[in-house]
């Protein structure tokens, strides 16, 4: 099983300058810098240039947003999470998004997508699956610190 934890970090934004930024950390490294590594040659596609979604944003979104229990209009409708925005700092702005699927066991991240991209692959970020509990721990945390 992966394990995961939120990191809230000082990010620069271009559109709203220094603010505090949510970013998964995934099997103690930071997701923004995988995807970087990844995919960050990839220049003009925005691939490899996201970083963590302002905190006010996951606030915005609701409790439990990365239980997938979001009523934002952004997330409503979707099975999908945002994982990481643009650096405009912008949510619905070049995110990485991720289905969500939650069990009583687990929690799961199978594949990722840019929905500005469809035809980009992620497929080398992989997959990540999470034990339900300490997913949840993780989500609570989170929501506690922000």
């Amino acid at each position: 099983m992966d394990s995961i934890e939120f990191a809230l970090e000082a990010c620069d934004y271009r559109n709203f300058g220094q603010q505090t930024a949510v970013i998964p950390v995934v099997n103690g490294s930071p997701l923004d810098e995988v995807v970087r590594k990844l995919f960050g040659n990839m220049v003009g596609q925005h691939a490899g240039m996201q970083t963590g979604i302002r905190a006010e944003e996951i606030t915005n979104f609701g409790p439990g947003y990365f239980m997938g229990l979001s009523k934002h209009r952004l997330w409503r409708k979707k099975s999908t999470i945002g994982v990481l925005a643009c650096e405009c700092g912008l949510a619905e702005c070049w995110t990485l998004e991720t289905p969500l699927v939650v069990s009583s066991d687990t929690v799961a991240w199978p594949s990722f997508f840019q929905p500005s991209r469809p035809r980009l692959d992620y497929s080398d970020l992989g997959s990540f699956h999470f034990e339900h509990d300490q997913y949840a721990e993780a989500v609570t945390n989170l929501e506690q610190r922000l």
